[in-house]
């Protein structure tokens, strides 16, 4: 009963309104995907829920951080564009700077014998770090320009470099070997199973397996790099990305929070058996895969750049389990029955739970209409158990940052209509609330109905002719074209479907307005005479101009009065606008042509014309069978009184004089 209520109040807020009832629809994974998600995960089958919990551990005093190891009871983190080293302890909760190098960047860290080995880039060196005391001395230079990954196996320390791409083994008595190098530019990440090392390229994004002292291509991508790999239920795992391996930008905000174009990404999940027979799992284009781990019997992705965590179950079915609010999850460690991960944009530490956490939030992307819109009812299709409940929250506004100037959050019931004024953009956000860890509501969307608000046309241009201009659906031009006419007609064009005719009888005028809504808009003009009195022209048409017959009225000043409606597409109500044209004069005396002096050799006369100015003069020698412009003494045509002077190299028996104002008129004159 409350739904067809709500529904009958929409229709009866609309009536008003010509646009018709737009309905938007947020389900499904694609769509869902690019809001934001707070202890709530997506499946791709694009049902939501309750995720772990995942909580902020501490803040680092940096922009990026690049890798991180655990041992005895602290986190060693490599952070900054500058080369440091962070220790975070966990007896303390506290986070102090170990180490810093004067120059290069710290991208990889092991732990090894109770010391930290750090590869700095772009000098190509590993240095030993006391761990007491953060001092630290040259420990290997690998004559490379890169240090991407440092791990420990079998007591000895195994190096990826980049320029030159090579694998390179130190033993634990300082002894290196070079296990496999030329496969690429980069040797960019490793991983380990029983006698063989995977390693993962760039750019030419390939997979090279080390084993025996030799290497071979297992696996070449259509991507430029292999970012991290790991092994699951038998499998080999990659994450790939066209991207650059050097850092991470730093990120935009997040389309949840500000209205902008999502970015776009060239990224894959894929697979390789023990046949090593490759699949690509999924395709990634709204989010950068950086780092993988695998926890809980899932294989689990951190991504940039909304800094959103993905999921991998045994069934290779994808969800996205979370998001923090850093631009990029770096890398991933599984400890103590719990996954830590780091962050860039800024430097963070987090912590992932074992446990489902009680309560998730997500938000929408943001909606934006193609105009200012009255919002309907929300349908949210959702289940909850005994035991947990969901709420619904709906903020609408007209500026590209919602946190700072739209309207607050309105919670709403399902099916019911928002108390919120007419905007252009709307955002929901969906509350998951449980008692019980082992439960949760199912959440799978929501789609809402809008209309647009009906908005007042615009009007984009008013154009006044000069006397002598015709418009009409076809015909040609007639009559002498004038300098006026002409540079009427270059510099104006005509409503669609219609052409400028000359015609000295008339004078024109059009509007040119839009509607925001697309409604049918229609035009009425009438002549206004200079006493103020209005004679209607035409009403409620949809041509957008108006021709003046000015034969028909007096000689006088005038100006046209206009309105343009959308009336007819929002009745009973709608919008006009209205407006006035320039005054013009209706002229249709021609000039006089006097002070005529001709001796045979020279002519002088005078042209004057009562309201327009003076802007063709022609004479004629033969009778009218030929004619010469003529100009005044000043040279320019152009005044309301016009004087000239003109000289004959043979004596002529009469000449015909010809003169037109700028409107068209016409008067001739003969000289003998």
């Amino acid at each position: 009963m409350k739904k067809a209520i709500f529904l009958s109040l929409l229709i009866i807020s609309f009536t008003c309104f010509s646009t018709t009832t737009q309905k938007q629809n947020f389900k499904g994974f694609s769509i869902l995907k690019i809001g934001e998600f707070h202890n709530v995960s997506l499946s791709i089958d694009g049902e939501m829920s309750i995720s772990r919990e995942i909580k902020k551990i501490k803040s680092i005093n940096d922009s990026f951080s690049w890798d991180f190891v655990y041992y005895n009871n602290a986190l060693y983190i490599a952070a900054g564009e500058k080369g440091k080293v962070y220790k975070y302890d966990f007896a303390t909760k506290e986070i102090s700077l170990l180490t810093a190098f004067p120059e290069g960047t710290v991208y990889a860290i092991a732990i090894f014998n109770g010391k930290l080995y750090a590869g700095l880039s772009p000098l190509g060196k590993v240095f030993k770090v006391n761990l007491d005391n953060g001092k630290y001395s040259e420990f290997f230079d690998a004559k490379c320009q890169y240090i991407w990954d440092i791990k420990v196996k079998n007591n000895s320390l195994y190096i990826a470099t980049g320029l030159p791409g090579q694998l390179i083994k130190i033993d634990s008595n300082k002894i290196s070997t070079v296990l496999s190098k030329d496969f690429d530019k980069h040797y960019e990440s490793m991983v380990f199973k029983k006698n063989s090392i995977y390693v993962g390229t760039y750019p030419s994004g390939s997979i090279v397996e080390v084993k025996n002292g030799k290497s071979y291509l297992v696996y070449q991508s259509k991507y430029k790099e292999v970012k991290d790999m790991v092994f699951f239920n038998n499998k080999l795992y990659a994450i790939c990305y066209s991207g650059n391996p050097v850092s991470p930008v730093k990120t935009k905000s997040k389309p949840a929070r500000k209205v902008q174009k999502v970015q776009s990404f060239k990224g894959a999940i894929i697979s390789i058996d023990n046949n090593n027979v490759p699949q690509v799992l999924y395709t990634l284009r709204t989010a950068a895969p950086y780092c993988m781990s695998v926890f809980k019997k899932a294989i689990y992705i951190g991504t940039g750049h909304s800094g959103k965590i993905l999921s991998l179950d045994k069934e290779e079915r994808l969800s996205i389990i979370g998001e923090v609010d850093n631009g990029q999850v770096m890398k991933m460690l599984n400890l103590n029955n719990s996954l830590y991960f780091i962050t860039s944009n800024s430097a963070e530490i987090y912590k992932m739970l074992p446990d489902y956490a009680l309560e998730g939030e997500y938000l929408s992307d943001i909606f934006v209409a193609n105009n200012t819109s009255n919002w309907g009812s929300f349908y949210f299709d959702y289940s909850a158990p005994t035991g947990t409940r969901m709420e619904f929250y709906v903020r609408g506004g007209n500026s590209d940052n919602p946190d700072i100037s739209w309207g607050n959050w309105i919670k709403i019931d399902n099916g019911s209509t928002p108390d919120i004024p007419a905007t252009k953009m709307i955002q929901f956000k969906a509350r998951f609330i449980s008692h019980d860890p082992a439960l949760s509501p199912k959440f799978k969307g929501c789609e809402f109905y809008f209309r647009e608000a009906n908005q007042k046309p615009l009007l984009m241009a008013k154009v006044l002719s000069p006397q002598g201009v015709k418009i009409a659906k076809k015909g040609k031009s007639n009559g002498v074209i004038t300098p006026t006419y002409t540079s009427f007609i270059s510099n104006h064009t005509p409503p669609a479907g219609m052409l400028f005719i000359r015609d000295k009888n008339f004078i024109s005028f059009y509007v040119i307005a839009k509607d925001p809504n697309l409604d049918t808009l229609t035009y009425s003009f009438y002549l206004v005479f200079s006493s103020g009195t209005k004679v209607e022209l035409q009403k409620n048409k949809k041509e957008n101009y108006i021709t003046l017959n000015t034969l028909a009225y007096p000689e006088g000043k005038y100006r046209f009065y206009y309105t343009v409606s959308d009336r007819e597409s929002n009745y009973p109500d709608g919008y006009t606008i209205d407006g006035y044209s320039n005054y013009f004069y209706i002229d249709n005396t021609p000039p006089t042509i006097s002070a005529i002096s001709f001796n045979g050799k020279t002519l002088s006369f005078t042209v004057k014309d009562n309201r327009n100015p003076v802007e063709i003069v022609e004479i004629s020698k033969d009778g009218g069978k030929t004619w010469q412009r003529v100009y005044s003494i000043d040279g320019i045509n152009d005044q309301s009184i016009e004087s000239f002077n003109i000289s004959f190299d043979k004596k002529a028996d009469s000449v015909i004089i010809r003169a037109y104002d700028s409107v068209g008129n016409t008067s001739t004159k003969l000289a003998k």
